[in-house]
């Protein structure tokens, strides 16, 4: 079940970030990310109301909350202002490196990884690198840029 979430979280933000790419030039990315947001609100609202607990804050959790929401927020608009200039695999390739974070704040705190966790985060991060480096080559195969001569 925990990989089928992943792939399902990985298609969700594959499309979601493609899809920001055009409603991010069209209509600026301040406003792509509002309504984004407003709409993915809505549709939490009417998931919650069939499979959702009810909300049960607490000191801890609501400051974590607070500032997750805080630096998630700062990381959108930063995403959706990248995807309104740039090209989707840039863009999405180093943003998609941010489980490189957690895993060296997981090591600051003190957790051990493993050799296997290390290689894996290699590899992760490497395909962002080899992603975004071969970016323009993937769109001239394409026909999207202009070729000078």
């Amino acid at each position: 079940m925990v990989a089928l979430l992943g792939i399902l979280s990985a298609l969700s933000f594959g499309i979601g970030d493609f899809l920001a790419r055009f409603s991010s030039r069209e209509v600026g990315f301040k406003n792509s990310l509002f309504w984004m947001l407003i709409v993915g609100a809505i549709f939490y609202l009417i998931l919650f109301t069939f499979f959702g607990d009810s909300l049960k804050p607490n000191p801890i959790g609501l400051s974590n909350s607070f500032l997750s929401g805080i630096l998630i927020m700062f990381g959108l608009l930063c995403l959706y202002r990248g995807l309104q200039m740039g090209p989707v695999s840039i863009v999405a390739a180093i943003t998609a490196s941010n489980p490189l974070i957690v895993f060296l704040i997981r090591y600051a705190l003190g957790s051990e990884p493993t050799l296997l966790q290390w290689l894996s985060t290699l590899v992760v991060i490497s395909g962002a690198i080899l992603v975004s480096f071969s970016a323009n080559s993937f769109q001239e195969s394409l026909g999207l840029t202009k070729k000078t001569n």
